[in-house]
């Protein structure tokens, strides 16, 4: 597969720099941290097995700093309302631990609403678009945002690529 191994070099560039991480794959880092078990069975997490959050869980330990933006950590927070009232509870209890090596940044929705494809795109990936646009890696599961990042010569790295690489079987 040449994108998987170009993707594969493209890991390895950016390994210990930095990478923003899309909101399904941090969803399933926060609800794998939490509970390995859970994340097997939670709605927006079960299409993952228990190798993709060992995946994911060495992915991030890989990079100096992960990049958050507020859109994804909101979509995360409105994701974890699925959950009991205990276990949003506990799950967000945890979440500040990660903060030390995650960065915060903003992209103003304005300016991520006047985005070419935003209209298609929505705030969260046009955010992101635009932030990595500038020096970061992107690593998503989404087959269509992953192929327009490559098409606009965004670095991005599809998870699901990740899966037959050397180390992450």
């Amino acid at each position: 597969m040449k994108i998987s191994v170009s993707s594969y070099h493209l890991f390895r560039a950016y390994r210990k720099k930095v990478a923003i991480v899309d909101t399904n794959i941090l969803l399933l880092f926060i609800v794998g941290c939490y509970d390995a078990r859970l994340a097997l069975v939670f709605k927006r997490t079960k299409k993952y097995d228990s190798t993709d959050f060992k995946i994911i869980k060495e992915i991030i330990a890989c990079f100096s700093k992960i990049i958050v933006l507020p859109n994804i950590l909101t979509e995360i927070s409105n994701l974890l309302g699925q959950f009991s009232e205990a276990q949003r509870q506990s799950i967000l209890s945890a979440l500040p631990s990660h903060f030390t090596v995650w960065e915060e940044l903003y992209i103003p929705s304005f300016d991520a609403s006047r985005w070419k494809y935003f209209p298609q795109f929505g705030l969260t990936d046009s955010a992101i678009a635009l932030l990595a646009a500038k020096e970061y890696l992107v690593i998503t599961d989404d087959g269509r945002f992953s192929a327009l990042l490559q098409g606009l010569q965004i670095d991005v790295v599809n998870f699901n690529h990740m899966r037959s690489w050397p180390g992450f079987q």
